[in-house]
């Protein structure tokens, strides 16, 4: 297993964070780069499993297949919307503190309490 955690960045999330995180060196794709938007949730689910992927989304989707026994790599669900540079410090932290596999199967809410 590889030792660094990538992302899959849903739809809503802006793409000047997904270019500044790639900018930083964050392994991460937005579903229109993975040609994946418009896809219904568990099938983007099921990508991102494939690909050893953390889905960053505002989606409660997400939430719900989770919560129904859906195995996942991981979710990092923003509970409001964060402008460029408080995304990236949050999943920077997360990057700096988590390994994959710490992260598969759970959900982290960000912002991240301090």
């Amino acid at each position: 297993m590889q030792n660094e955690i990538r992302f899959l960045a849903d739809e809503h999330i802006d793409l000047p964070a997904i270019k500044s995180l790639r900018a930083r060196g964050t392994d991460i794709i937005s579903l229109k780069e993975a040609n994946l938007r418009g896809f219904p949730d568990d099938e983007i689910l099921l990508f991102a499993n494939k690909e050893n992927r953390v889905i960053v989304t505002r989606d409660k989707d997400f939430l719900r297949l989770a919560s129904s026994g859906t195995r996942h790599k991981g979710i990092i669900f923003l509970t409001k919307s964060l402008d460029t540079s408080n995304l990236i410090r949050e999943l920077e932290k997360i990057t700096i503190l988590y390994k994959p596999q710490d992260v598969e199967n759970s959900i982290f809410y960000i912002p991240l309490k301090q």
